[in-house]
């Protein structure tokens, strides 16, 4: 069995900052380099962790407590965000798209001339709006055929709790492959820009984006429900004519 475990992560685990709160993103075979492949994940210390899959990296801590001793024996281990992740990184044609708790969405290019390599650490386009629950976001397009990728991603920080009054979910839809000026990600749609026709249901934590056919579904909350117990499935498609 091979694994990665931070140094640090007695101190990790006290603070609640512990690594397990993002999933593992694979990088396709090859991509980054041709001896080497990757896996991406992220914890709730901010940190975006890059491994070698056959050598992940082991634990190499030397004393416990805060700030603990050792190093960490992975491919790159670097700041993503200021807040924790919560979420899993999408992929696409040598970029990954990752979403911190907080924080807007970063897309970070892939290449093996990067330093450190495989994963560039400043990230190339950020969206202009912040996700307060860190989603995860999704990829769809028409294999690498340019102009075809978009990267969607819900906006739910209105979920039920005690310190929010529910509110709709947001589903945004990005351009994944091209950098608006500022180094912005390029938004090409929202569902809160046509109420009347695209307002979906209330919002949750953490639901993701499926697409297949030519549709986006999304699972929300049902916004008549006062009870904020029934949901709700949202589809999208492309439509004609102005906002009605």
């Amino acid at each position: 069995m091979v694994f990665f475990t931070p140094y640090d992560e007695d101190c990790l685990e006290s603070k609640d900052l512990d690594l397990g709160s993002s999933g593992v993103m694979l990088i396709p075979d090859g991509v980054g380099s041709g001896t080497t492949n990757f896996a991406v994940t992220a914890g709730k210390d901010g940190n975006i962790y890059v491994m070698d899959r056959a050598n992940p990296g082991g634990y190499n801590g030397t004393a416990p407590g805060c700030p603990g001793q050792g190093s960490n024996q992975n491919i790159e281990t670097f700041l993503g965000s200021k807040f924790s992740y919560h979420t899993t990184a999408a992929y696409w044609n040598q970029q990954i798209y990752f979403v911190g708790g907080k924080s807007p969405m970063n897309k970070y290019q892939i290449s093996s001339t990067c330093t450190p390599a495989p994963v560039c650490t400043v990230p190339v386009a950020t969206s202009t709006n912040s996700f307060l629950y860190g989603p995860v976001p999704s990829l769809s397009s028409n294999a690498n055929v340019s102009g075809t990728a978009v990267v969607w991603a819900i906006q739910g920080d209105a979920w039920p709790s005690l310190k929010t009054v529910p509110a709709p979910a947001i589903l945004h839809a990005y351009d994944a492959e091209h950098v608006g000026s500022n180094n912005s990600l390029p938004e090409l749609w929202n569902s809160a820009q046509c109420h009347t026709r695209d307002l979906a249901g209330n919002s949750l934590k953490f639901t993701v984006p499926t697409i297949a056919n030519g549709m986006v579904y999304i699972g929300t909350m049902d916004p008549t429900d006062s009870t904020n117990t029934r949901g709700e499935l949202d589809v999208y498609g492309l439509v004609s004519g102005s906002c009605n």
